[in-house]
């Protein structure tokens, strides 16, 4: 575990806080009667509020009273202003923009805390390439691109090839947009396709590019490309319908080069449609291509590198994936506790046994579509082992008994994504597949309970989209950019360039700037080159993407020596 270190002679001076990418939940909340079918609406100025759009608005819960209220959360930083609205929630009506009613006479205004500036200005680019100069055409607004020259800092990874620099480009935590040109027409474009075109999308701050691939630290000199392999894992559940299975796992870039990285898991039910090229004789429209997803995802810097398993499922899938005590039609009851021991007790150990898996809560996922959306919410709120559900399409109306009882539970420390088609209508040749309403009622369930949108909570709905794989996979890159933001990793490089800088003051206030998972550890010793340094205080693990750890304490009374040891968290 790399640990960086900043130390300070006793001179006391202060620093200061920041500004940057996180947002702040707020309450917002209207009595209006709108009418059967209607619902309320909240749209503002920011990109979190739809940015005026009506049909990117923020849909608030219904409550006794005509009660319309949610959690919201905006980005820190930002005076805006906002409308309540209310639109027809009729399928078919949901995704026209004409289909709003302004409730509010005039704007409302409101704003939110800032954390003040970063500890570092801008974002910092490493550029392996052959070119005698290079330059970054970039923009963050996809409108202005600004050209700048590189540096050549030193000789690249073999003979002929240069490592280049540039700095304070961006904006800390915001998008970068860009390519790389060497100034006579050649340029170093995405391999991947986004947004329409081939640019590079990345929202790190501090990155290597080599090789047309993105990085938060310093790679191999070559990096392997990620690949699958297939294990059969045993099943002891107690009920014998829950049998033993396949599963298909994603192994992220460079797996096998970097030895000291060990990696966040996602689960994913119906593992035969997760990937490309599971089924024999499948086609391209059968699979949610979570592994081309989360590859140009990764090389791109959007998303954190991780691991990715496909559990296959069974001919007990419609009730092995439902609740007890609900029903599939023409089904044995829910036996979804069994299934769940199976994961926590068969598949877990098998991959944290197997595989360089992150263990915490924070750090393991479970999604699925379908009934496996329904299973997922299941083993989130029912658990504290996941830290993230990914629901698509979740089959909520299949378990009517839990889909009720799901607006009482407690709220669990985890992150929601929740959609459904606008065209899913009826699905299945068994009637109540009602795929609209019942997931909007386990979002309002959600709400409920506490979850913010934008923070931990996302609801998105997908215009003109059926109940298959194709839609899935459509939706899969703002699902995975929500539950694995790239910017939620330890960056050793970004850590490199902000190394820990030590002030204070007379009074005998220590400070230091703090990055996101970081521990900040400060020490003391009469004389700087001790081997041994006491422990003085340690801070909690910095959760948003900077801040500053403030310690208090008498001056000493002799000349003493403090440093400060910031330490990645997971």
């Amino acid at each position: 575990m790399k640990r960086w270190i900043g130390i300070l002679w006793m001179a006391w001076v202060f620093c200061a806080y920041a500004d940057g990418e996180p947002r702040q939940s707020l309450p917002f909340c209207l009595t209006q009667d709108v009418g059967y079918g209607r619902s309320v609406f909240v749209v503002g100025s920011p990109a979190d509020l739809g940015g005026w759009s009506p049909t990117s608005a923020v849909k608030l819960r219904y409550t006794a009273g005509n009660i319309w209220t949610g959690q919201v959360a905006v980005q820190v930083g930002e005076a805006f202003e906002f409308k309540y609205i209310h639109r027809s929630t009729d399928p078919g009506l949901y995704c026209e923009p004409t289909n709003v009613v302004w409730i509010s006479p005039a704007n409302l205004s409101n704003s939110t805390a800032s954390i003040g500036a970063a500890p570092y200005v801008g974002k910092t680019l490493y550029y392996y390439s052959s070119w005698t100069q290079a330059f970054l055409l970039a923009s963050t607004d996809g409108v202005s691109f600004v050209d700048t020259p590189l540096v050549s800092i030193g000789a690249g990874r073999v003979p002929g090839e240069a490592l280049y620099r540039g700095s304070d480009m961006g904006l800390p935590g915001g998008t970068l947009e860009f390519v790389l040109h060497n100034g006579a027409g050649d340029y170093d474009n995405s391999q991947n396709t986004w947004q329409g075109g081939n640019n590079y999308f990345t929202r790190l701050d501090a990155f290597v590019l080599q090789d047309k691939q993105i990085y938060s630290y310093w790679p191999a000199t070559n990096v392997s490309s990620p690949h699958i392999v297939t294990n059969w894992i045993d099943s002891t559940a107690p009920d014998s319908r829950v049998s033993g299975r396949v599963a298909r796992i994603y192994l992220p870039r460079g797996y096998a080069e970097h030895t000291n990285k060990y990696y966040p898991t996602m689960y994913f039910h119906d593992g035969q449609n997760v990937f490309e090229n599971s089924r024999s004789g499948a086609s391209s429209t059968d699979s949610w291509q979570v592994d081309l997803i989360a590859t140009r995802e990764i090389h791109e810097g959007r998303m954190r590198e991780c691991i990715l398993v496909g559990l296959d499922n069974t001919g007990s899938r419609q009730y092995e994936y439902n609740v007890p005590g609900d029903t599939y039609p023409g089904q044995p009851e829910g036996i979804g506790d069994s299934y769940l021991y199976f994961i926590l007790n068969n598949v877990r150990p098998t991959l944290d046994g197997n595989y360089r898996t992150l263990t915490d809560r924070r750090n393991t996922l479970v999604g699925g579509s379908s009934m496996g959306g329904l299973i997922s919410i299941y083993c989130g709120v029912e658990t504290n082992v996941f830290g993230s559900v990914l629901a698509m399409s979740p089959a909520l109306t299949r378990a009517t008994n839990y889909t009720a009882a799901l607006w009482s539970k407690a709220k669990q420390d985890m992150r929601v994504y929740i959609d459904t088609g606008s065209d899913e209508g009826q699905v299945g040749p068994t009637p109540g597949g009602d795929y609209w309403e019942k997931p909007q009622e386990g979002y309002d369930s959600f709400l409920r309970q506490g979850f913010a949108v934008n923070e931990d909570l996302l609801w998105r709905v997908g215009c003109g989209a059926v109940h298959n794989e194709l839609a899935w996979r459509a939706r899969m890159p703002w699902a995975l950019a929500f539950l694995l933001d790239a910017r939620e990793e330890p960056s050793s490089l970004l850590a490199d360039e902000v190394p820990p800088q030590l002030a204070g003051s007379s009074t005998g206030i220590l400070t230091t700037a703090t990055l996101r998972q970081q521990v900040i550890r400060w020490e003391q010793s009469s004389t700087l080159d001790s081997p041994v340094w006491h422990p003085v205080a340690t801070s909690a693990v910095e959760r948003l993407p900077w801040g500053a750890m403030v310690y208090t304490s008498s001056p000493p009374s002799t000349a003493s020596f403090f440093r400060a040891v910031a330490v990645p968290a997971p």
